[in-house]
């Protein structure tokens, strides 16, 4: 009975729009007919449509624009549905590498795809091959390629209450056989963050790699102990495989950019809380102390102010929350108006952000641009050879393409 009332309020409210636009039904039937005959939700729904004032604001710029409309240039959105993986890949998500003209999928379940870069170019699904099976991971978090080197970080369990971290290497070849580049052996309960990048630190080439530390309102502290792995970026030496803490005070860094020796994360804060960052050696990011997210339910209050509290301010917060995922620059070569941009991939909120820094030291952040997709959004990568931006879409388990309409 439910449904049907909501079916038949959703098939009034759209004939209502149809009697706006004809006849110009006054508000004040419209109020009225709302407050009398329908269900609460449909009803918002209903003032939300209804409202004429909302219909003629639909071009204008107090809106979310829709793909391919951004303020300054024209983009062209294809899906491409990935078939014959053999674990869903709407289901589980997936990350993506470009190596050469070879674009390698990974799903979280632990599954290697690859496919040409030049499918791209044809009107039809996307046929991947089969690469290697089932990685020995619980869960894969992240993927990176660096010149012959494919990583792979995720975590395994242990026991009921003990999952590990760990990073994976292999040479890239035909039969991509890993090894354990490094396991850490403290004991984690949620396993969250692990993207990972390749940086140079003191003349040393190593990898980045975001832990997390984030049971919705209990947080155990680990973000703000030297001696825990957890809330941290760290710094992996890739010619002894030691381990040190670069930045500490993390919540949930699910994206992570290098440019030259910058480094921008983002990072999943409580509610209201998302932060763009730009991480500093040994800088304190406060968590899980300081935050202008809110608790979810009540159990906690964070101070505000990072600056006054001798934590490292971010430089971008989000409110309300958009679900913060992979970040990457665009150099200038995409298009002349979007010159030295990052792009912020999202879960929750379904879109791409645009973010404009005042210059090339990305200490400023001057503007967010909501580009709306559709789907949530695991990861984000620019092929430049092709000039393509690649999304990995888990709703649909699709390979988006963004191209410039120039």
């Amino acid at each position: 009975m439910k449904k049907i009332t909501i079916i038949l309020g959703f098939s009034i409210t759209f004939f209502l729009i149809y009697l706006i636009i004809q006849k110009n039904l006054s508000n004040n039937f419209i109020n009225s007919f709302l407050s009398n005959h329908l269900p609460a939700k449909v009803k918002s729904l209903g003032y939300i449509i209804l409202n004429k004032r909302n219909l003629n604001n639909l071009s204008n710029d107090y809106n979310v624009k829709f793909l391919p409309d951004t303020q300054l240039i024209k983009l062209e959105l294809t899906k491409k549905k990935v078939i014959n993986d053999k674990d869903n890949l709407n289901k589980f998500g997936f990350y993506i590498d470009i190596f050469d003209d070879t674009i390698f999928m990974t799903s979280k379940n632990g599954n290697i795809y690859k496919s040409s870069l030049d499918i791209f170019e044809l009107n039809n699904d996307l046929n991947i091959e089969n690469v290697k099976t089932k990685i020995d991971f619980d869960e894969v978090l992240d993927t990176h390629i660096v010149k012959n080197d494919f990583f792979i970080s995720g975590y395994k369990k242990k026991d009921n209450n003990c999952y590990l971290l760990k990073i994976i290497q292999s040479k890239l070849d035909d039969t991509l056989e890993f090894s354990t580049l490094i396991e850490f052996d403290e004991c984690g309960i949620k396993i969250r963050g692990g993207r990972i990048h390749d940086f140079i630190h003191e003349g040393i080439n190593g990898l980045l790699i975001t832990t997390a530390d984030f049971i919705l309102d209990e947080p155990r502290g680990n973000s703000q102990s030297n001696s825990s792995i957890f809330g941290k970026t760290l710094f992996i030496n890739l010619k002894n495989n030691n381990y040190s803490i670069f930045s500490k005070g993390h919540r949930n860094s699910l994206g992570l950019e290098v440019i030259d020796k910058i480094i921008i994360s983002s990072e999943h804060g409580p509610k209201g809380g998302d932060e763009i960052n730009l991480i500093n050696n040994n800088q304190n990011y406060g968590w899980p102390n300081a935050s202008y997210g809110v608790s979810y339910n009540d159990k906690r209050t964070y101070l505000k102010s990072h600056e006054l509290n001798s934590y490292k301010e971010p430089l971008h917060v989000f409110v309300p929350s958009i679900g913060v995922s992979e970040l990457v620059y665009l150099g200038n070569s995409f298009n002349k108006n979007w010159d030295n941009n990052i792009l912020l991939a999202s879960l929750n909120d379904r879109s791409i952000y645009r973010l404009k820094f005042l210059n090339n030291y990305f200490n400023k952040l001057i503007y967010s641009e909501k580009i709306y997709i559709g789907e949530r959004i695991r990861d984000i990568k620019y092929v430049k050879n092709k000039n393509l931006i690649l999304l990995a879409m888990e709703d649909s388990g699709s390979l988006g393409i963004i191209k410039n309409k120039k």
